[in-house]
């Protein structure tokens, strides 16, 4: 028999004894080469029965057989002898559930920020061409908001104040169903949801906007962190109050203010919340999980807000409390 299995048996019992230690500290990895491994494990415990014909010797031989012994524990630990990818996961959450929770909560919540900053997303063109680009009042640049509601229908400008606002009312409907999570869950969650969306600000300071200055960057999102915490406030006290407050929440912050604001834009958006949070209260933590979810749009509330109401027809009858 060639020689060669004496030098690579130990090369790649030490290579598969590295692989053991690291499990606990790169649970992807383990996940994504596990077959691999397994294939691996195979391979070495034919080369270890077939150690007896290249004359080594006892010592030796329980040395080997020790290694591989502390390998299979190893792998019975990750998942015992069960084939299936999906039955490792499960495994792994149950040794490293905090480990296995920010993986999900990084993907998952990624997934959806990303449908809340597409809401009222919108181009610079003319700042990518070097052009100045068309200025409100207030000094902020505007661009050409993609085909949404929200500037068809709403009139808001495309602006970074705007895609801000936006976006927020949405993370707002998901960080409210996330408080449905388990205690130990939720801070979690919350928190990647609103990391990447203030990642995503920042990337999109410095290529829709060009701003290069670091410190010009870190004080719009220090503002911006402001009207996060505010937002929260405003929605939680509207959704306590009636619909009067969350309208007025709503005024303020994504329309600023605007007196010219159409009330049945605000009623639509107002009805849209709550049936929203309905929604997201009839899936599952589970689905939920996985980002399954997709966004209705205010413009179903149009054919309800639209609709004459008995009072405003007949006017109030007496005997009866208005």
């Amino acid at each position: 028999m060639p020689t060669r299995h004496l030098s690579s048996t130990p090369l790649r019992l030490a290579e598969a004894t590295k692989i053991a230690n690291s499990v606990s500290h790169d649970v992807s990895s383990v996940l994504a080469d596990f077959d691999s491994y397994k294939t691996r494990m195979s391979a070495l415990q034919s080369d270890i029965h077939s150690l007896a014909n290249l004359g080594m010797t006892d010592s030796q031989r329980a040395e080997y057989n020790t290694q591989l012994q502390y390998i299979q524990e190893n792998m019975t630990m990750i998942g015992g002898a069960m084939p299936r990818k999906g039955n490792v996961a499960q495994r792994l959450r149950h040794l490293a559930p905090n480990v296995t929770e920010t993986y999900a909560a990084y993907g998952a919540t990624m997934n959806l920020v990303q449908s809340c900053t597409a809401q009222a997303d919108y181009s610079m063109p003319n700042v990518e061409q070097g052009v100045e680009p068309e200025m409100l009042a207030d000094g902020e640049e505007v661009g050409i908001g993609k085909e949404s509601w929200w500037f068809d229908d709403a009139k808001l400008p495309a602006t970074f104040a705007t895609w801000a606002q936006v976006s927020f009312l949405h993370i707002y409907l998901l960080h409210t169903r996330l408080r449905l999570f388990p205690t130990s869950s939720a801070g979690t969650w919350q928190q990647h949801l609103i990391d990447h969306f203030f990642n995503m600000a920042e990337k999109r300071m410095i290529t829709h906007h060009l701003i290069s200055s670091s410190a010009k960057r870190q004080s719009f999102l220090k503002g911006l962190s402001s009207q996060w915490r505010g937002a929260i406030l405003s929605y939680d006290e509207g959704l306590m109050r009636g619909d009067a407050v969350l309208a007025a929440a709503v005024w303020r912050n994504v329309f600023n203010a605007n007196e010219d604001v159409n009330g049945k834009v605000l009623a639509m958006i107002v009805g849209w919340m709550r049936k929203e949070l309905w929604r997201l209260d009839q899936l599952g933590d589970e689905d939920f999980g996985k980002g399954l979810w997709v966004f209705g749009g205010p413009a179903e509330m149009k054919g309800q807000v639209m609709l004459e109401s008995k009072f405003m027809r007949d006017g109030p009858q007496l005997g009866r409390p208005i």
